[in-house]
């Protein structure tokens, strides 16, 4: 294994993916704020549907972003070999939130499909 020194082009790819998390966030909000999904009242929290995409999908999502914000962040006063490492965890973390919060076609009870 190749122990790299942590350079200029490994900020930018960290720098890159924190804006495209930014970007994926700031559009979640948009839709959030528009979707039918999307209720406030007593009969949220008894719904699987009304609560995933009321709080569970949000809040899982809104997680993985500031893991990867702060990995950003962290990363800039780092420059050895520890910097990947971390950032790689980090990552592989948030991506495993994101998988957990997509509503899936095979999750029957969010009735949700592909198309």
């Amino acid at each position: 294994m190749r122990q790299r020194k942590y350079a200029g082009s490994h900020h930018v790819l960290v720098k890159i993916n924190a804006g495209m998390f930014l970007a994926q966030l700031m559009i979640g909000i948009v839709l959030y704020t528009i979707s039918s999904k999307v209720m406030f009242d007593a009969a949220t929290m008894k719904s699987t549907l009304l609560r995933f995409f009321t709080l569970e999908h949000p809040l899982m999502m809104l997680i993985a972003t500031v893991i990867i914000i702060h990995n950003a962040a962290k990363s800039k006063g780092y420059s050895n070999f520890q910097t990947h490492k971390r950032i790689f965890w980090n990552n592989l973390l948030a991506l495993i939130i994101v998988i957990i919060a997509i509503p899936w076609p095979f999750r029957e009870q969010l009735g949700t499909s592909w198309f």
